[in-house]
Protein backbone atom coordinates (compact mmCIF):
# COMPACT_ATOMS: atom_id res chain seq x y z
CA UNK A 1 0.00 0.00 0.00
CA UNK A 2 2.79 2.40 0.89
CA UNK A 3 4.65 1.60 -2.33
CA UNK A 4 1.49 2.16 -4.38
CA UNK A 5 0.83 5.47 -2.65
CA UNK A 6 4.39 6.66 -3.26
CA UNK A 7 4.40 5.53 -6.90
CA UNK A 8 0.92 6.75 -7.88
CA UNK A 9 -0.02 9.43 -5.34
CA UNK A 10 -3.27 7.46 -4.81
CA UNK A 11 -3.65 6.24 -1.23
CA UNK A 12 -5.54 2.90 -0.99
CA UNK A 13 -6.19 3.72 2.68
CA UNK A 14 -4.81 0.45 4.03
CA UNK A 15 -5.59 0.17 7.74
CA UNK A 16 -4.26 -2.55 10.04
CA UNK A 17 -7.23 -2.95 12.35
CA UNK A 18 -8.01 -6.63 13.00
CA UNK A 19 -11.20 -8.63 12.50
CA UNK A 20 -13.56 -9.80 15.22
CA UNK A 21 -15.74 -12.76 14.25
CA UNK A 22 -18.51 -12.86 16.86
CA UNK A 23 -20.45 -15.91 15.65
CA UNK A 24 -18.51 -18.90 14.46
CA UNK A 25 -20.65 -22.06 14.29
CA UNK A 26 -17.87 -23.77 12.32
CA UNK A 27 -15.06 -22.65 14.63
CA UNK A 28 -12.97 -25.78 14.04
CA UNK A 29 -12.93 -25.10 10.28
CA UNK A 30 -12.12 -21.43 10.89
CA UNK A 31 -9.22 -22.28 13.20
CA UNK A 32 -7.92 -24.87 10.73
CA UNK A 33 -8.14 -22.26 7.93
CA UNK A 34 -6.16 -19.75 10.03
CA UNK A 35 -3.53 -22.33 10.95
CA UNK A 36 -3.08 -23.47 7.33
CA UNK A 37 -2.42 -19.87 6.29
CA UNK A 38 -0.34 -18.83 9.33
CA UNK A 39 -2.97 -16.27 10.32
CA UNK A 40 -2.70 -15.37 13.99
CA UNK A 41 -5.97 -15.79 15.90
CA UNK A 42 -7.09 -15.71 19.49
CA UNK A 43 -10.15 -16.79 21.45
CA UNK A 44 -9.34 -14.19 24.12
CA UNK A 45 -11.42 -11.17 23.07
CA UNK A 46 -10.72 -8.97 26.05
CA UNK A 47 -13.49 -6.35 26.13
CA UNK A 48 -14.04 -6.21 22.37
CA UNK A 49 -17.66 -7.46 22.55
CA UNK A 50 -18.73 -5.52 25.64
CA UNK A 51 -20.42 -2.65 23.80
CA UNK A 52 -22.14 -4.75 21.10
CA UNK A 53 -25.64 -6.15 21.13
CA UNK A 54 -24.83 -9.69 20.03
CA UNK A 55 -24.66 -13.18 21.45
CA UNK A 56 -21.20 -14.49 20.77
CA UNK A 57 -20.81 -18.05 19.54
CA UNK A 58 -17.21 -19.34 19.48
CA UNK A 59 -15.79 -15.87 18.70
CA UNK A 60 -12.35 -15.36 17.19
CA UNK A 61 -10.09 -12.33 17.09
CA UNK A 62 -7.77 -12.04 14.07
CA UNK A 63 -5.50 -9.09 14.96
CA UNK A 64 -3.45 -9.01 11.75
CA UNK A 65 -6.33 -8.63 9.29
CA UNK A 66 -6.38 -5.27 7.51
CA UNK A 67 -8.75 -3.33 5.31
CA UNK A 68 -8.38 -1.11 2.27
CA UNK A 69 -10.73 1.11 0.29
CA UNK A 70 -11.35 -1.13 -2.73
CA UNK A 71 -12.01 1.60 -5.33
CA UNK A 72 -8.85 3.49 -4.30
CA UNK A 73 -6.77 0.29 -4.19
CA UNK A 74 -7.93 -0.61 -7.69
CA UNK A 75 -7.22 2.89 -9.04
CA UNK A 76 -3.72 2.91 -7.57
CA UNK A 77 -2.97 -0.60 -8.82
CA UNK A 78 -4.20 0.16 -12.35
CA UNK A 79 -2.11 3.33 -12.48
CA UNK A 80 0.96 1.55 -11.12
CA UNK A 81 0.67 -1.29 -13.65
CA UNK A 82 -0.06 1.05 -16.58
CA UNK A 83 2.95 3.19 -15.63
CA UNK A 84 4.99 -0.05 -15.58
CA UNK A 85 4.06 -0.84 -19.19
CA UNK A 86 1.26 -3.35 -18.57
CA UNK A 87 -1.43 -3.32 -21.28
CA UNK A 88 -5.07 -3.57 -20.22
CA UNK A 89 -7.70 -4.80 -22.62
CA UNK A 90 -11.13 -4.34 -21.10
CA UNK A 91 -14.65 -5.27 -22.15
CA UNK A 92 -13.34 -7.73 -24.69
CA UNK A 93 -15.12 -11.08 -24.92
CA UNK A 94 -12.71 -13.97 -25.36
CA UNK A 95 -13.74 -16.40 -28.10
CA UNK A 96 -10.88 -18.85 -27.73
CA UNK A 97 -7.84 -19.47 -25.60
CA UNK A 98 -4.93 -21.54 -26.85
CA UNK A 99 -2.50 -23.36 -24.60
CA UNK A 100 1.13 -24.24 -25.11
CA UNK A 101 2.62 -26.82 -22.75
CA UNK A 102 -0.26 -26.38 -20.30
CA UNK A 103 -0.07 -22.57 -20.21
CA UNK A 104 -2.42 -20.06 -21.76
CA UNK A 105 -0.49 -18.50 -24.63
CA UNK A 106 -2.90 -16.92 -27.10
CA UNK A 107 -6.31 -15.27 -26.75
CA UNK A 108 -8.68 -14.50 -29.59
CA UNK A 109 -11.60 -12.10 -29.53
CA UNK A 110 -13.92 -10.99 -32.32
CA UNK A 111 -11.51 -8.16 -33.18
CA UNK A 112 -8.02 -9.13 -32.01
CA UNK A 113 -5.64 -11.96 -31.30
CA UNK A 114 -3.25 -11.56 -28.40
CA UNK A 115 -0.15 -13.46 -27.41
CA UNK A 116 1.14 -13.15 -23.87
CA UNK A 117 3.57 -14.69 -21.43
CA UNK A 118 1.04 -14.23 -18.61
CA UNK A 119 -2.71 -13.81 -18.60
CA UNK A 120 -4.68 -12.65 -15.58
CA UNK A 121 -8.35 -13.62 -15.52
CA UNK A 122 -10.41 -10.91 -13.81
CA UNK A 123 -13.92 -12.07 -14.58
CA UNK A 124 -15.20 -11.99 -10.99
CA UNK A 125 -18.39 -13.97 -10.48
CA UNK A 126 -18.08 -15.30 -14.05
CA UNK A 127 -14.62 -16.85 -13.49
CA UNK A 128 -15.87 -20.42 -13.15
CA UNK A 129 -17.84 -20.15 -16.43
CA UNK A 130 -14.81 -18.69 -18.19
CA UNK A 131 -12.44 -21.36 -16.91
CA UNK A 132 -14.89 -24.20 -17.61
CA UNK A 133 -15.29 -23.00 -21.19
CA UNK A 134 -11.66 -22.17 -21.97
CA UNK A 135 -9.56 -24.23 -19.53
CA UNK A 136 -11.75 -27.26 -18.73
CA UNK A 137 -8.93 -29.26 -17.15
CA UNK A 138 -8.63 -26.82 -14.26
CA UNK A 139 -10.63 -27.57 -11.11
CA UNK A 140 -13.80 -25.57 -10.52
CA UNK A 141 -13.33 -22.43 -8.42
CA UNK A 142 -17.00 -22.15 -7.40
CA UNK A 143 -17.19 -18.34 -7.32
CA UNK A 144 -20.73 -16.96 -7.21
CA UNK A 145 -22.09 -13.42 -7.16
CA UNK A 146 -23.32 -12.18 -3.80
CA UNK A 147 -25.71 -9.28 -3.49
CA UNK A 148 -24.64 -6.81 -0.85
CA UNK A 149 -25.72 -3.53 0.61
CA UNK A 150 -23.54 -0.64 1.74
CA UNK A 151 -24.75 1.62 4.50
CA UNK A 152 -23.13 4.88 5.42
CA UNK A 153 -23.51 6.13 8.97
CA UNK A 154 -22.46 9.47 10.35
CA UNK A 155 -20.32 8.47 13.28
CA UNK A 156 -17.40 9.84 15.21
CA UNK A 157 -14.03 8.77 13.82
CA UNK A 158 -12.80 5.49 15.30
CA UNK A 159 -16.28 4.50 16.54
CA UNK A 160 -15.25 1.01 15.48
CA UNK A 161 -11.58 0.30 15.93
CA UNK A 162 -11.71 -2.99 13.99
CA UNK A 163 -13.84 -4.89 11.51
CA UNK A 164 -16.64 -7.06 12.83
CA UNK A 165 -18.24 -10.11 11.26
CA UNK A 166 -21.47 -10.92 13.11
CA UNK A 167 -23.24 -13.96 11.60
CA UNK A 168 -23.37 -13.06 7.90
CA UNK A 169 -23.14 -9.28 8.41
CA UNK A 170 -19.81 -7.51 7.99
Amino acid sequence: SQELTEATQIDPEWIDCGLLISKNPDVDDAVHWCEQRNIHYSTDLGHRLDSFNTRAQHPLWLPDIAQARNPRLLKSLIKFLADSGITFIENCQIESLQQTQGRASRLSSAHHTFSADNIIVTTGAWTDDFLTRHLPRLPSVNIQPVRGQMLLFEAHPDTLSHMILDADRY
